[in-house]
């Protein structure tokens, strides 16, 4: 057999070409697996998914291709579909961390918080080195109301990955929101010595000084947030507040 890419000549039992990797059968589960990687590495998500489906239509259920699946739909926005393919592929693959993973994100974003969560803790349970599930943990205990449970699940993260300076700013707000000021300001400096042009960072620092009644912190950080984000109403309101004096 002739490889029609290459020229070269190969055995008729190669699936692909030894010379150039092409592959010489198509409409088989590993040459649709191949094109669907490539797609995937070039961004063409709808014809990776595709391929990817191609191939499961001449397959026994396989739990990788069905996380694949999933992988994609989410990319797409399609939540209820990437969630079918992750419940699809932990059912034939029950320890598969990187599948509750994918599945909780998308339940989240699904607007269903709590179920993300018990899907973010079997992560955790299957892989303890899964950092980045301890993060979406955080994240969906803040938005079920659970803070001290975020604040866990953040600080968790923080541990295993203690450069990703964004977590101090979910803990910053935490802090704020439970009336931990202290707190709150310490993770804030700590994010702002990374990134000192934020200027939301300002205005929550701003808060937090207000809330210790350290008035002349709070202002200069409030007019920090106004001088980077002129347009920052929160910022301009508070600070009239503060700079408001009554008639005698």
């Amino acid at each position: 057999m002739t490889c029609k890419h290459c020229g070269k000549e190969i055995s008729d039992e190669f699936w692909f070409c030894p010379w150039c990797g092409t592959a010489t059968k198509t409409q088989t589960v590993e040459f649709y697996e191949q094109e669907s990687r490539h797609l995937r590495y070039l961004g063409k998500i709808s014809a990776s998914l595709d391929m990817c489906e191609r191939a499961s239509k001449i397959c026994e259920p396989d739990a990788v291709l069905l996380r694949a699946r999933g992988d994609m739909q989410y990319l797409l926005g399609d939540m209820d579909k990437s969630i079918a393919c992750y419940t699809r592929s932990i059912e034939l693959e029950p320890n598969s961390a990187d599948s509750y993973y994918g599945r909780g994100i998308a339940l989240f974003r699904a607007g269903y918080p709590q179920k993300a969560i018990d899907d973010f803790m079997k992560t955790i349970e299957l892989n303890p080195e899964y950092a980045m599930a301890c993060y979406w943990l955080g994240i969906a205990h803040f938005h079920a109301g659970e803070l001290d449970a975020a604040e866990a699940g953040f600080l968790c993260f923080l541990d295993k990955s203690p450069k990703s300076a964004i977590v101090h700013y979910h803990l910053g707000q935490i802090c704020l929101i439970k009336g931990e000021n202290e707190k709150a300001i310490e993770h804030l400096l700590t994010l702002q010595k990374v990134n000192s042009e934020n200027a939301f960072t300002y205005f929550l620092l701003g808060k937090a000084y207000l809330g210790l009644h350290k008035m002349f912190e709070a202002i200069y950080a409030l007019k920090e947030a106004i001088r980077l984000n002129p347009e920052d109403r929160q910022a301009k309101e508070l600070l009239d507040q503060l700079l408001s004096v009554d008639e005698p």
